[in-house]
């Protein structure tokens, strides 16, 4: 069986020629109006069980039930927010919080709510 580019940048091929990613990933769309937890439209799911909390203004985590956020191997995209004046950030996971990343929204700089609207992230986390 020939191989081709993209299954060489995938990582491996399984038994059956499609690719094998080197990691688990999580990928969403985000929404998040008032005082509620982002509502995650969800695209692809190998990490397993996700939700979102909400702590206050502009100040949300992403938690799972597993320590599977290993801050030396987990990496997180994410997309821009409705406005050019606002903004999206987030917090490495750390060695105590491995289930938990913190998410955080700003408008002219002050922590704001009602900004992510169908706003993506990517969660991965290597092998």
């Amino acid at each position: 069986m020939p191989l081709n580019v993209d299954s060489l940048n995938a990582g491996t091929i399984s038994q059956e020629g499609s690719p094998v990613k080197p990691y688990k990933v999580y990928t969403a769309l985000l929404t998040q109006t008032g005082t509620d937890a982002p509502v995650a439209t969800v695209l692809e799911n190998t990490i397993g069980d996700i939700w979102f909390t909400y702590n206050g203004d502009g100040d949300f985590w992403v938690q799972t039930s597993t320590l599977i956020f290993n801050p030396l191997k987990t990496i997180i995209f994410l997309g821009e927010t409705n406005d050019v004046d606002n903004e999206f950030k987030n917090e490495r996971p750390n060695e105590n919080g491995q289930n938990e990343i913190g998410l955080y929204t700003f408008s002219s700089g002050v922590e704001s709510n009602d900004i992510l609207q169908k706003t993506s992230i990517e969660i991965r986390v290597y092998n």
